[in-house]
């Protein structure tokens, strides 16, 4: 999924390059205006929660992108928890879950539409105004009997030096469909110890090992919840939250056995769910 950003990226330069003259690939053509969703189960072994890729490919000028994995079957809190999660991402407001496609296809009409807009506005001008550009990514990163974790990153692009990217993560309750916080993770006195592990990871990484604390700016928790993995607790910031756009997103996980003595009781009992699902 990381290459999405840099494609998104190249997408905006190239588009600004040639007055967003360039000409569509046929496969491209195809898709315009389109909306497919295509069935791909993913389910655990001997569990129901299942999901299907939904894809919306849209526009000429301006583009949407979005793929999700998309909930089909399971517990329906939990289901109907991750489906309301989802939709969010994507600025969308679905009166029918079961069924999003309309609603989602009128989000990105509306995206097209401001975009296709903004650029006739600016089609006598000196700067040409490069499309918008949405593209978004959510998948099913891992399913176990007791929660089950989302990751996702999106790049939108509605002019000025450079679009936004966006990292998400988000680990949901798999018997009740809550969507944990750091609270549901982390005990109480433990996020000053905390904060020094996810210091300490995120300095260890190849990127930032030249840097020091003194680089970034004021380093605190990350303003997104953790999300639980198979190897451990990840913690996400995004563009600008502690650092310059340029230092990118920094993100870490620090492996269980490490931040063992600062996990809650429930977080705990989650991810015993971990060794139950191997089973």
């Amino acid at each position: 999924m990381k290459k999405l950003l840099l494609i998104a990226a190249a997408v905006v330069i190239a588009g600004a390059a040639s007055s967003c003259k360039s000409e569509k690939s046929e496969k491209d053509t195809a898709q315009d205006s389109t909306l497919t969703q295509t069935q791909e189960t993913v389910a655990a072994a001997g569990q129901d929660f299942a999901t299907k890729k939904l894809k919306v490919e849209m526009g000429q000028k301006s583009r949407y992108e979005l793929e999700m994995d998309y909930p089909i079957s399971g517990n329906p809190k939990v289901v109907d928890a991750i489906r309301l999660y989802l939709l969010k991402q994507c600025n969308t407001k679905a009166t029918d879950l079961n069924d999003p496609i309309e609603a989602i296809k009128a989000s990105a009409k509306a995206f097209i539409a401001e975009g296709d807009q903004v650029q006739a506005d600016f089609a006598n001008e000196e700067y040409q105004m490069p499309p918008y550009t949405c593209k978004m990514e959510i998948d099913l990163e891992c399913h176990y009997p007791t929660f089950i974790t989302y990751e996702g990153e999106s790049y939108v692009y509605t002019g000025g030096a450079h679009g936004m990217p966006i990292e998400m993560i988000a680990t949901f309750d798999a018997n009740t469909g809550k969507q944990l916080t750091l609270d549901d993770v982390i005990l109480p006195n433990g996020k000053d110890k905390l904060l020094k592990l996810i210091q300490k990871h995120v300095l260890a990484k190849d990127e930032y090992q030249s840097c020091t604390l003194s680089d970034f700016d004021e380093f605190t928790l990350p303003a997104q919840a953790p999300a639980l993995k198979p190897d451990g607790v990840k913690f996400q910031y995004q563009a600008y939250e502690i650092c310059c756009y340029a230092m990118g997103m920094p993100d870490c996980t620090i492996p269980y056995a490490e931040i063992q003595s600062l996990l809650t009781d429930y977080a705990k009992q989650l991810i015993a769910g971990i060794e139950k699902g191997k089973k």
